[in-house]
This record gives structure tokens, C-alpha cells and sequence, in this order.
């Protein structure tokens, strides 16, 4: 049988939580009435719920407090964005049009609201990260990157159909500006204007991030630093598989179409939490679990090179 639990001890871990009780202990899974010591306002949080499932005690403070879809837009539009679709909740992706940029991104509300609280400005993460964008100015940088643009800049996301400047490639390919500025992708996924080419020595990674509670997937080249700039910002190493470059982006590419179009699965680190770029192929460890990560990246592998994933590391 279970010892109860002292009343005053109780007390005195929901106070370390930030909730001040008005009453007595009531039990651990009976509502405590008390009052937030941030905010102040009023509740009755339970004491298995704040001490022992680690919730917050306040809604209001959470972020877990109801709210209309007509509020829950409000402050959406505060950040210049419109949402598609009814208000999912405080904690689930919400699928939006950034106003600045026309890019399509999927914030919680909880993140909008932290971000305006932290003062950011109008426009997406990506819309922040890449700043105010020239489209000739884009246009230069993905020339740089070995494509010429056969349509006008369509945003930091989208897919930009260009014809790859290699004479021996001359394919059409449809590379993504975010990737080119900061992943530093080739525009051609065939022969790469620079970073990793089609028949390059390359890697698929997949890392995770214990303070975030995020698994990366990711491709590098044989030889250059990219795995270890992760490694710098607390990035994990889980297990490397080595293959050439085209069937590298084919298993990354694979990896994101699961955990994206098929799971519909939230990132798990946000722009600000990765200086080298690559928060699009995280996924929250919440959500996903290691094993779960490690087998999605075993049965890429498999379905692009036949076997196993016996070369990992």
C-alpha cells in the first residue's frame, strides 16, 4: 500500500512549482484551489498533474488555456499570419500563409505567442532567418548554386523550377531557397552546383539532441565538417550509413516524406535552436521514438540500396 503523503510536503513541492494553495492538501488527484505565483490568477491544478506528470500548474502561464478559434486567429494575424482550417489546439501544428513571404508553415500557437512575446516581428521562422530577400538578389544566389530560374522567385520554401547550368545535365530540377542558402545544397540534385554531387562519397546521419528531445536526419560529404558543426550545439551521433551522394538525398528525402506527408509529424527543434541550419529535418522524440527514428532510416536504406543497414555506425 502506497504511504501517504505528507500534507506539508505536498505544500510545500506545489509552491516550488510556482502554485501557492489556498487549502489544505486535498489529495493527489483532487483538484488544489490556490493561485499562480506569476500571474496570480485563480485555479485548481492537481497535484499529481503539476508534481508528478510535470504539467504546468497555470493555464494561462502554459499556454494551455482554451481559446476561440476567432482569438486563437487574432494572434496568429499578429505574426502576419493566416491560418487554413479550424484551430487545432494551443500545441498542435497549425498550417498557415505567411503574409510576408506567401510561404506555407505550420506554428503552434503556443510558439506564435512566445514569439511575440519575444518581440519578433511579422512573418514566418523562415521569413526571420532569411531576412528581407531581394528576388534578384535570390535569383544571383541560385545561379551561384548551378541553376537558372524558369519562373519568378515563389518564396523561401517553395520549389523553384530551374534548369540545372551543368552542360552535361541540363535537367529541370526544383530546389528550394532555404536549402540553397543554409544547407548549402546544390540546385541540381543530380550533379550539385556545389555541396554534395551525384556521385560523391556521402553519408546519411541521423542524430539526436537530449536537451531538445529531437532526432535529425541529415546527409554530409565524406570528409567535410557538416556532422561535427552539429556536434558543437550538443547534437548526438546515432548511427551514419555511407553511400554516394544521389542515393543519400534519396534516403533523406524518403525519412522527411514519411515523417512529414505520411505522419504528419511537428519538428523538433525550431530555427533559433540550430546556428548550421536544418531544423525542417528534425522530429521531436515526443512524437518519435529513437527506435522508431532508427528503423525509418534502416528501411530507406534498404529500399534504396537492397539491403540492410548493416554499414551504420
Amino acid at each position: 500500500m502506497a504511504k501517504k503523503l505528507d500534507p506539508e510536503a505536498a505544500d510545500e513541492r506545489m509552491r516550488a512549482r510556482g502554485w501557492n494553495p489556498s487549502v489544505e492538501y486535498p489529495g493527489a488527484l483532487k483538484p488544489w484551489p490556490g493561485t499562480c505565483a506569476t500571474c496570480g490568477e485563480s485555479g485548481a491544478p492537481k497535484y499529481a498533474n503539476v508534481v508528478t506528470s510535470g504539467q504546468g500548474p497555470c493555464r494561462p502561464c502554459s499556454g494551455a488555456q482554451k481559446r476561440t478559434d476567432e482569438d486563437a486567429r487574432a494572434i496568429m494575424s499578429q505574426r502576419g499570419l493566416d491560418p487554413i482550417g479550424p484551430y487545432p489546439g494551443n500545441n498542435m501544428p497549425w498550417p498557415s500563409v505567411c503574409g510576408v513571404c506567401g510561404g506555407t508553415t505550420a506554428p503552434t500557437l503556443t510558439s506564435v505567442r512566445k514569439a511575440l512575446k519575444q518581440g519578433h516581428g511579422k512573418g514566418c521562422d523562415l521569413c526571420r532567418r532569411n531576412g528581407a530577400i531581394r528576388p534578384e538578389d535570390a535569383e544571383d544566389m541560385l545561379r551561384a548554386a548551378g541553376a537558372e530560374p524558369l519562373e519568378p522567385f515563389p518564396g523561401v520554401k517553395k520549389p523553384w523550377r530551374s534548369r540545372c547550368l551543368n552542360d552535361q545535365c541540363r535537367r529541370e530540377v526544383s530546389p528550394a531557397f532555404d536549402s540553397i542558402k543554409h544547407a548549402k545544397t546544390g540546385a541540381c540534385k543530380y550533379c550539385g552546383g556545389y555541396g554534395i554531387r551525384a556521385n560523391d562519397d556521402a553519408l546519411v546521419y541521423l542524430i539526436v539532441h537530449p536537451i531538445l528531445n529531437a532526432a535529425k536526419i541529415g546527409i554530409a560529404k565524406v570528409g567535410n565538417d557538416r556532422i561535427e558543426e552539429h556536434q558543437s550545439t550538443a547534437w548526438q551521433m546515432v548511427a551514419t550509413v555511407e553511400m554516394l551522394g544521389h542515393q543519400a538525398r534519396a534516403v533523406e528525402a524518403a525519412v522527411l516524406d514519411l515523417w512529414r506527408k505520411e505522419l504528419h509529424l511537428p519538428y523538433g527543434a525550431k530555427a533559433a535552436d540550430m546556428p548550421f541550419a536544418g531544423y525542417t529535418e528534425t522530429v521531436s522524440l515526443a512524437n518519435r521514438s529513437i527506435d522508431e527514428v532508427k528503423d525509418d532510416l534502416a528501411r530507406a536504406v534498404e529500399d534504396e540500396l537492397g539491403e540492410g543497414d548493416e554499414d551504420a555506425a
